[in-house]
């Protein structure tokens, strides 16, 4: 005799595909950045890059993002045909992870180059030339001569040339010399 299958019926549920594919697409995600990490570590690549690979993770994150947040609202609106909750959870969250790993591998390279310590430099020399310029206009407000020397509570303040302190922002001191000469920063290369 031979056996079949009993019928489903009409109205079962079933899992649903996109919440499936969110979840397939999140560990690819997780997958494709451990691949980049071990490459990475091997040695050279000929003509490719391990940061193509962590491009297409963080892509590949994105897209297991969008398909959760799709399947999780097509869940929610037909709950008698679709089930895949957990599955389009777990491929958001490893999704999401991905996506913020590979941000997060490239952050360094984003805030903490020497474009940001050259902007900081330039900070520095604008407020020495703050200081340079406090520097003459209290002296011709209190006549004084070339030798004078100002402090820094004579140029700084509410009611003074400069409204508050200056400082460096890579942590070096002032010295603000006399009228005669330019005011300095102890920071090697932030020189009038």
């Amino acid at each position: 005799m031979k056996e079949t299958e009993p019928a489903v019926p009409a109205n079962a549920s079933r899992v649903s595909r996109l919440a499936r594919a969110s979840l397939i697409l999140g560990g690819g995600s997780i997958l494709l950045l451990g691949v980049s990490f071990i490459l990475a570590r091997l040695g050279p690549h000929g003509s490719w890059s391990p940061v193509l690979l962590d491009m297409l993770s963080f892509v590949v994150g994105l897209a297991a993002v969008v398909l959760a947040a799709v399947a999780n609202y097509r869940i929610r609106r037909l709950p008698e045909l679709l089930q895949g909750r957990s599955h389009a959870q777990i491929g958001y969250w490893t999704g999401m992870a991905g996506a913020c790993l590979v941000v997060l591998l490239y952050c360094p390279d984003l805030f903490l180059n020497e474009h940001h310590t050259d902007h900081r430099k330039g900070q520095c020399i604008s407020n020495l030339h703050q200081l340079d310029g406090a520097k003459e206009q209290w002296a011709l407000a209190n006549h004084k001569t070339a030798k004078d020397t100002p402090a820094m509570t004579d140029l700084a303040g509410t009611d003074k040339y400069v409204p508050w302190p200056l400082s460096c922002p890579l942590g070096g001191t002032y010295t603000l010399n006399t009228l005669s000469n330019k005011p300095t920063c102890t920071v090697s290369d932030h020189t009038l």
